[in-house]
Parts: C-alpha cells; sequence; structure tokens
C-alpha cells in the first residue's frame, strides 16, 4: 500500500513536471530530492515484474469490441434523447400554437 502510494505520487510529480516543462515554466531543480535521484536496481526490478504481460491479439480484439460496443450503446442513446428533445420541442409548439 505505502509502495503503491509512493509510486503514484512519484508518478503525479512527473506529469506535473512535464506539463510545467510543456507550458514553458520548469520546476525548481532540487538535486537531493528523491526523485532526482537515480532508482536502486532492486526498486528498477520490482517495477519491471509488477506490469502485466502484453495483450494477445485476441485478448486486444475483445477489448476494442466491447469499447466499440459501449460507444455504439452509447450512441444510441444520445440519438434517442436527441429524438425525443426535438419530439418534446414540436410537441411544445403545436400547444402553444392551439393555445393562441
Amino acid at each position: 500500500m505505502r509502495t503503491e502510494l509512493a509510486a503514484t505520487q512519484q508518478r503525479l510529480e512527473r506529469v506535473v513536471d512535464n506539463a510545467l516543462f510543456a507550458s514553458g515554466s520548469a520546476p525548481i531543480f532540487h538535486p537531493e530530492d528523491s526523485r532526482f535521484q537515480p532508482r536502486v536496481t532492486a526498486v528498477q526490478q520490482a517495477d519491471a515484474a509488477s506490469h502485466r504481460p502484453p495483450l494477445s491479439a485476441g485478448e486486444w480484439r475483445k477489448r476494442i469490441e466491447a469499447r466499440e460496443a459501449e460507444r455504439a450503446a452509447r450512441d444510441r442513446k444520445a440519438r434517442l434523447v436527441e429524438q425525443l428533445r426535438r419530439e418534446a420541442a414540436a410537441r411544445k409548439l403545436q400547444e402553444n400554437l392551439h393555445a393562441q
């Protein structure tokens, strides 16, 4: 838990540093800061071992198909909502015309 928190904090610091560099302002460089120190070999090996193996072609295909199905469902819902809004607006317009 503690190592995960430290790793997350380090990733966040790198993201912030990269954002600052990209915006043209550099973070203050403190050589004694742990994130600027070389990493110990054991830490590098632990980081390398903690990652998952690469996905196979079939696993990639399943993920892509699942995301495409989610996107299609989201698009269908958005089209339905838009259609219902148009129908409600048309109905309201008809009611306003009949009321006059």
